[in-house]
């Protein structure tokens, strides 16, 4: 962890959302090392990829880390907790990374129920946990957001019509929250990650033919291993130059980390 005062983020308070797991434990874990004091906002404490808690995590290292339980498809639960995190601790960055993959397969046998409950975490959670940080941001006149979005919000995927119209969503809202706020001192930018190891896409990343598809698709290969799938902690480097004052002129981006798949 930074020592206090130290630190691309010391001094800042950020709220994560789906701190918990995955992209945004990495996220988490890397503001907490840059001197930021970390609100892990989630439904579950413990990870889906095992191990301590994330706040745990930070707490242990010598970081400033408090857990919020939050079930983001619950809006008054949102203005509920975000507001008393606002009150006891201060705000100064959000970043929405609750999300799940949705229901996938053939676009003709989705439920509208099973639309339903995935939409409700990844875009109507997310729309309402901006909500609740820009009307604090408006007041102090300062704020930056990072909504995780996806590279599959730019594209379309077979099999994928719900979580690539979800995520482009997510877009879209970012652009236009930067559009109404930016007057306001409010820098609001999407993190757009292409295949990432999670335990969140397990599923997807188990079945050979999808598997073979976003390799076929993605560009980059790294390391000796000449890996085609990006690590959370890929994705956690680009949210802090998102969440940190290097990007204080950006604004309505979308910050695409996917290996080169969208420049196909």
């Amino acid at each position: 962890m930074a020592e206090t005062g130290t630190g691309d983020l010391a001094g800042k308070v950020a709220l994560i959302t789906g701190g918990s797991s995955g992209i945004g434990r990495a996220i988490a874990l890397k503001f907490a090392e840059e001197g930021a004091v970390v609100l892990v906002a989630d439904i579950r404490d413990d990870p889906r990829e095992g191990g301590q808690p994330t706040h745990d995590v930070i707490d242990a290292a010598g970081g400033d880390a408090h857990f919020l339980r939050l079930d983001v498809t619950d809006s008054d639960a949102v203005q509920k907790v975000v507001g008393e995190a606002i009150d006891r601790h201060g705000l100064d960055i959000l970043v929405c990374a609750a999300g799940n993959i949705g229901p996938t397969g053939d676009f003709v046998d989705i439920a509208p129920e099973a639309l339903d409950a995935h939409f409700a975490v990844n875009f109507r959670g997310l729309f309402c946990c901006n909500q609740a940080a820009i009307r604090f941001f408006v007041e102090k006149r300062a704020g930056k957001i990072v909504n995780v979005a996806s590279n599959l919000g730019f594209v379309g995927v077979h099999g994928m019509a719900a979580y690539c119209s979800m995520k482009g969503a997510v877009v879209n809202l970012t652009r236009s929250l930067a559009v109404e706020y930016g007057q306001y001192g409010i820098n609001v930018n999407a993190l757009c990650p292409g295949m990432t190891v999670t335990e969140l896409n397990a599923g997807l990343r188990s079945d050979p033919e999808m598997l073979q598809a976003f390799e076929r698709m993605t560009p980059l290969r790294m390391g000796e291993s000449g890996s085609f799938a990006a690590e959370p902690s890929d994705m956690a480097e680009a949210a802090l130059f998102l969440a940190s004052e290097r990007s204080r002129f950006a604004t309505g981006t979308c910050f695409v980390v996917d290996g080169g798949w969208t420049a196909h």
